[in-house]
């Protein structure tokens, strides 16, 4: 709430962003977007909202409702996590196999 990232009037929105950056998390997803400032192109705004609500309604009708959305999305999650640690485990393999002094006879 300090850095003024949201408004005073969105406490739970600052909570929520708060849990994902201390649990690292990869994406944040929300339904509940208001209506951004006078400033802003509306058309563009209105027809981008459509376009994120159609989406939300695929997602949600083919993984059967929120929680198989979430469940999708953790193993898609635990998916990557794994890929990622075998990438560094072949790159630490790989950079000690570099170092390791070849035998000359």
């Amino acid at each position: 709430m300090a850095a003024r990232l949201v408004p005073d009037t969105k406490p739970n929105d600052a909570m929520q962003m708060a849990v994902a950056a201390v649990h690292r998390v990869d994406y944040l997803l929300t339904w509940n977007v208001d209506k951004p400032s006078e400033d802003v192109d509306m058309p563009i705004v209105d027809e981008n909202l459509k376009m994120v609500e159609e989406a939300r309604e695929r997602l949600l009708k083919q993984h059967g409702g929120y929680k198989g959305l979430c469940e999708f999305l953790f193993r898609e999650d635990q998916a990557r996590r794994r890929k990622a640690k075998l990438r560094k485990a072949k790159a630490t393999a790989s950079k000690r196999r570099a170092k390791t002094p070849t035998k000359r006879g």
